[in-house]
């Protein structure tokens, strides 16, 4: 699995958001996602969508569409995709999120290259 893959979504989750910031600072490195500040001077992580790449809600949606889910290919990380994506997790047996993870996406057969942001 691409470490940096997992790293910007990990970030995405909110999981580390302060610390991945801070600590790709100190390697001079350029985190996958910037944190932003917020109102209150406390890091905030990005958004999922902010770690996707151009289109890849739009196949997020055709594949839960496919699935037999049925949800509006907005190309966005809406409201009723993340209903779709929360039904299909829980008709999967997974965590229902509403969240584009890897086993999620893995099990709408997609893979995470084909879906995340990535440096190259």
């Amino acid at each position: 699995m691409n470490r940096k893959l997992v790293v910007a979504f990990g970030l995405a989750l909110g999981l580390g958001a302060g610390c991945g910031h801070a600590k790709s600072k100190q390697q001079g490195t350029t985190p996958a996602a910037e944190s932003t500040i917020a109102p209150t001077g406390v890091p905030v992580g990005p958004t999922p969508s902010s770690v996707l790449q151009k289109g890849a809600a739009k196949k997020i949606q055709a594949a839960l569409d496919k699935k037999g889910y049925s949800v509006r290919k907005t190309g966005h990380l809406d409201a009723d995709t993340h209903k779709a994506l929360e039904k299909f997790q829980k008709d999967q047996k997974m965590a229902a999120t509403g969240l584009p993870d890897l086993g999620t996406l893995k099990l709408l057969g997609l893979h995470p290259k084909d879906v995340y942001r990535h440096e190259r």
